[in-house]
């Protein structure tokens, strides 16, 4: 309680323990401003509150002067007592630690737990602030998109305590990269941001990129192991790249995507067609997600050739698809974002259904039973059900296994040899025909390839584009034959589109081929008649 002059008549126990004031005698007699380092603006509400008589309540102020600080609510009254005194009544409260449960809330609100760093919210704030300054000219803004390449494998086998402190480790040499006035933050996964103000120009930039790099090359010391990482960077600077966060960190994004299609451990600057094409991948991923839900997609057709006889020994099924705006879009453009997406998966089973469905379709036609030949991705390769799937399909359209044939990249069945041969096992014990697509691009080594049991090796068309002009072409697709029948395999050659290239296997007794010399993949109707009409290659060998 207090008097007129704001001195303290009556304080009680909780309040003197609550300041540390000591006995109530101590304290009499004495300002409240003093006793409790109130401040002038609190000191003003009470003198307000003596005048007018209103009550208040909820009144902030704190202690910073002590340790970690202290913050209290007042609550002011005012009482007229029977002595014809005037007195005011003081109530404090100590929230503290309500303040401090806020403060971390509001923290963590802007800050990723793990790390430390500022999360994306923060980052996002602190870029547009900066892109304000550099508007106005004064300075250049540096954005870098910081990917630790394959950390994703480091969870996966290692568990997500040694990824996670990958990440902790990352920050804190990040952090020792920094200027004070620049930022690096986390907004998610395993990529980092950092936000460099007033940069001189590019080079400066690289200097910092580089910088970065070499930084987490270093080995990450973990529970007695050591993890070495690669780190790809993208670079976005303002005014020039954009000029507010969204924009800057998309251009950052454009340009990390091409420093990993550069093959990782890559610093890439910004250029405005990887923006176009980020677009337009983000545009046709879109229809394909569209296209994806009721499978509108077509199947062209191509056929192979028997070369010594000249006449159709076989047919691949090829995945196309037209965008409804864009027309025609190349497998090469679509298929690695069905596989990405994940999309592949169904729209793969989808594509084995179909294929097997139209060979049982033309044999019901009258039409001779030829093989038909399916691409696998890597993703549908992979998959545990594989076996089973395919069983399945064969049962369902009544296709005879000997009428299908699976082709799988060679790299595909690299990437675990062990479960890649044993799938190739399975598969082959269920009696389909096994090929090894794209023969020559990988790296296989000759012991791999006797495991994989195939029937067929196919010769890539980039060794056969040339084997007419090119001795090293020649040499190679020479050796792929010869190889092929000592291990008593066939082999064809795709893309073969002149006389010469024909002319060329041939004469090395290359068993089967299939390109625009003879066919173009064909639609449904296309390749029907084709069938029907049984046409044969005119240049067969004799």
């Amino acid at each position: 309680m207090l008097d007129t002059a704001l001195r303290v008549r009556q304080i009680n126990k909780v309040l003197r323990d609550m300041f540390d004031l000591g006995t109530e005698d101590a304290c009499l007699g004495r300002s409240i401003s003093e006793l409790l380092g109130v401040s002038e603006s609190l000191t003003g509400t009470l003198e307000d509150v003596l005048e007018c008589g209103e009550m208040r309540s909820g009144l902030a102020f704190e202690r910073p002067d002590i340790e970690d600080g202290r913050y209290y609510l007042a609550g002011i009254s005012k009482a007229e007592m029977e002595e014809g005194q005037t007195l005011l009544f003081f109530m404090v409260s100590d929230i503290t630690a309500y303040k401090k449960i806020e403060e971390r809330a509001q923290y963590l609100a802007q800050h990723d737990a793990l790390t430390d760093l500022p999360n994306r919210s923060l980052i996002y704030d602190r870029l547009d602030n900066a892109c304000a300054f550099a508007r106005r000219g004064e300075g250049t803004v540096v954005t870098m998109l910081i990917d630790l390449d394959r950390f994703e494998l480091i969870n996966q086998s290692l568990g997500s305590t040694y990824g996670d402190e990958v990440l902790k480790q990352a920050a804190t040499r990040l952090n020792v990269c920094l200027r004070e006035s620049d930022t690096v933050g986390r907004t998610g996964g395993n990529d980092f941001v950092m936000i460099l103000l007033k940069m001189n120009d590019a080079a400066d930039a690289m200097t910092v990129a580089k910088k970065v790099r070499v930084a987490l090359a270093a080995p990450f010391q973990i529970a007695g192991d050591q993890l070495y990482l690669t780190a790809s960077i993208g670079i976005a600077v303002a005014p020039g790249d954009g000029d507010n966060a969204h924009e800057l960190l998309r251009s950052a994004a454009a340009a990390l995507h091409q420093a990993k299609k550069d093959g990782r451990n890559q610093i890439c600057f910004f250029q405005a067609e990887m923006n176009q094409h980020a677009q337009r991948n983000m545009y046709l991923e879109s229809g394909l997600f569209r296209a994806a839900e009721n499978f509108k997609f077509e199947l062209h057709y191509q056929p192979k050739v028997n070369l010594r006889t000249g006449k159709i020994c076989g047919i691949e099924a090829l995945l196309r698809w037209e965008h409804p705006e864009q027309g025609v879009i190349e497998p090469v453009d679509f298929i690695p974002m069905l596989e990405e997406n994940g999309l592949i998966v169904p729209v793969g089973t989808w594509v084995l259904r179909t294929a097997c469905a139209q060979a049982v379709a033309w044999q019901n036609m009258g039409i001779k039973p030829y093989c038909i030949a399916i691409n696998l991705s890597a993703v549908q390769f992979h998959r545990q059900d594989l076996c089973v799937v395919v069983q399945q399909i064969l049962k369902e359209t009544g296709l005879e296994a000997k009428y299908l044939e699976l082709e799988i990249t060679e790299s595909i069945i690299m990437k675990n040899v062990d479960r890649g041969v044993k799938t190739l096992h399975e598969l082959k014990s269920l009696g389909i025909k096994l090929a090894v697509d794209d023969f020559g691009t990988g790296h296989s080594s000759l012991s791999y390839l006797k495991r994989f049991s195939a029937d067929v090796l196919k010769i890539d068309q980039s060794f056969i584009r040339d084997i007419a002009t090119d001795a090293d072409d020649a040499t190679i697709t020479r050796t792929i034959i010869d190889l092929a029948h000592n291990m008593r395999m066939q082999v064809i050659a795709e893309g073969v589109e002149s006389a010469a290239q024909l002319d060329f296997l041939l004469r090395n007794n290359c068993d089967e081929m299939q390109g625009y010399y003879f066919s173009k993949p064909l639609t449904i109707d296309d390749c029907t008649a084709f069938l029907k009409e049984g046409r044969q290659l005119a240049f067969a060998a004799k």
